[in-house]
């Protein structure tokens, strides 16, 4: 059984503003309960790893929680299953949620994801995804770089010879471009890369 949407709040393109300085680590402003309640973030991430509920969804939590104290969160955790993600993208929204922060399982997917949301404010956190309002997401270059930095900045003494950089299975979007600009820094300090 499904419950009654409630209509969507025109005050809410303010809110997914700062929902993606708050997916940023900082805070949400402007938002407050109504008649129909508090205003409601679905938090939907791709589950599969520890990080998801150890780091990313506390860090989310907080910073909404410090910019809104009248907003809720709902956290929906796919479990790795894209399917199980497009069904609770279709939930959150039946259920009213005002703004969704989508962390795609499958970002290759995100744009139809994003139009399922149905006019609901989506925040794309991690990937770009297709129609989203706004996106949250690394540098992917730059995170390839401080990595190559950091393991020449552990060694005791300069490398010399050649270095493995061991790409993630599946790789992802901008997989290849941070496996890239940490070749590349490798190969700027002298060593010659393998990438596997």
């Amino acid at each position: 059984m499904t419950s009654p949407r409630r209509p969507h709040r025109p005050r809410l393109p303010a809110l997914v503003a700062a929902l993606a300085t708050a997916a940023a680590a900082a805070s949400l402003t402007a938002c407050e309960a109504d008649d129909a309640g508090p205003p409601v973030v679905a938090l939907l991430v791709p589950g599969g790893a520890d990080r998801w509920e150890d780091v990313d969804v506390p860090a989310l939590g907080a910073a909404v929680a410090e910019g809104c104290a009248d907003c809720e969160v709902v956290v929906y955790d796919a479990e790795a299953d894209p399917a199980r993600q497009s069904a609770q993208v279709e939930e959150a929204v039946e259920a009213g949620a005002d703004a969704l922060v989508l962390a795609a399982v499958d970002p290759s997917a995100g744009g139809a994801l994003v139009t399922a949301a149905g006019g609901v404010p989506v925040v794309a956190y991690e990937h770009a995804l297709p129609g989203a309002e706004q996106v949250v997401a690394p540098d992917r270059t730059a995170l390839g770089r401080v990595q190559a930095e950091a393991a020449l900045a552990a060694l005791p003494e300069r490398p010399r010879g050649r270095a493995l950089v061991v790409a993630a299975a599946g790789g992802g979007p901008g997989a290849e471009e941070q496996v890239g600009a940490t070749r590349s820094a490798l190969e700027e300090a002298g060593l010659a890369v393998d990438v596997v």
